[in-house]
């Protein structure tokens, strides 16, 4: 086990103690029993750490001078904790306070990462737009600092890659219209287009171009996806079309993945399907085209139809959390087993995450919410 004083050298990783029965204490150096030590320093582990309700309040005030390993891990840590229901939210929670100070990649992904989950249990609730509003405007000066550059350093790359899809994802203004701006000289482009496009936030522009964008906009997007030969362009281009909140486009979508005349190839399909399904509403609508057109679909990939079954499905449990939703899924799951061959087993396990969302909504939903309605400005 790794552990030092947040007044000593908190990236010191060495090791201090190995935990090698089920249970061991460790006595704090004289003089130094008051100190605040943060333990798994440097991340070395592969565990959680679990502090008393004082000590995470302590670690709350102090969290911004923390090291960067150490801060992402404790939010890490935090937040599944929290979810595990061996924390309150209202303390993990406290931790994301410091996002609008925050410049370090590695720590606005594990914010990113613990805030995944949080909005695809309560995007549908009314007070979403309390959940909403906090989260864009934590994200606010991070946006402004990494718009405002054309930094070509790694890192900063990074980060920006990270920060403009998360704060057009949550409805900052500037955000969506500057990938309208981008997605505008792309769609205007009558010849190389696929240069058209900084490649390092070609996917971002292409995403949000065509979520605020008209059916010709999305027409065109499907045109061009089938002459590219580009890989980037290619990639982008079938992530950015399963961008649209459009139910006739979502369809429209998924139609065409079965078209005998696209030139998608099979090994690409997983991909498309991932992308109509990283929404709640596209991973709805995907479940009812599978039902409905269940022989067609059968039909046309053949012995590649279990391969591609599972894609099709695999969102739908990160979303779901009600009873009607697992009934929903079980019902789809005992109609088809039969069928499914080696696509049973993600089904089944799917069965098993929604299980626990809603164990997770009669415990923590409400909890999360009202936190959010008081914190969000």
């Amino acid at each position: 086990m790794t552990y030092q004083s947040v007044k000593d050298d908190v990236v010191d990783s060495s090791v201090k103690y190995w935990l090698n029965t089920e249970s061991g204490s460790i006595e704090a150096p004289e003089n130094e029993e008051d100190d605040l030590y943060i333990f798994n320093t440097g991340a070395m582990g592969y565990y959680r750490v679990n502090y008393e309700e004082s000590v995470w309040k302590q670690i709350a005030q102090a969290y911004s001078s923390i090291p960067v390993l150490s801060r992402s891990q404790i939010l890490d840590d935090a937040m599944n904790l929290a979810r595990a229901g061996q924390l309150s939210y209202d303390i993990a929670l406290s931790l994301t306070s410091s996002l609008a100070t925050e410049d370090d990649v590695i720590v606005v992904k594990a914010f990113r990462s613990a805030i995944d989950f949080l909005d695809k249990m309560v995007s549908e609730d009314e007070r979403y737009e309390s959940f909403k509003n906090y989260i864009r405007d934590a994200f606010q000066g991070l946006y402004e600092k990494v718009s405002a550059t054309d930094n070509s350093d790694f890192i900063q790359v990074l980060l920006k890659t990270v920060v403009l899809p998360e704060a057009c994802a949550y409805e900052n203004q500037d955000c969506i219209d500057k990938a309208k701006e981008l997605f505008d000289v792309w769609r205007m482009a009558e010849t190389d287009y696929e240069t058209a496009v900084d490649p390092n936030v070609k996917s971002w522009a292409y995403c949000y171009g065509i979520k605020y964008g008209t059916p010709e906009d999305w027409d065109l997007a499907w045109a061009r996806l089938q002459k590219t030969s580009q890989i980037l362009e290619r990639d982008s281009l079938i992530a950015a079309l399963g961008c649209t909140s459009d139910p006739a486009l979502i369809n429209k979508y998924l139609e065409l993945s079965i078209d005998p005349t696209s030139v998608i190839r099979t090994q690409n399909k997983r991909s498309l399907y991932g992308a109509i399904g990283s929404s709640k509403q596209g991973s709805k609508l995907m479940l009812d085209w599978l039902e409905n057109n269940w022989e067609t679909i059968k039909e046309f990939y053949g012995d590649n139809f279990v391969y591609n079954v599972a894609p099709m499905v695999a969102n739908y449990p990160l979303t779901a959390n009600t009873q009607e939703e697992f009934d929903r899924m079980n019902n789809f799951f005992t109609q088809h087993k039969g069928e499914l061959g080696s696509s049973a087993d993600p089904v089944q396990q799917g069965l098993d995450k929604i299980a626990a969302n809603v164990k997770w909504r009669e415990q923590s939903y409400e909890q999360v919410l009202d936190w959010f309605v008081a914190n969000a400005k």
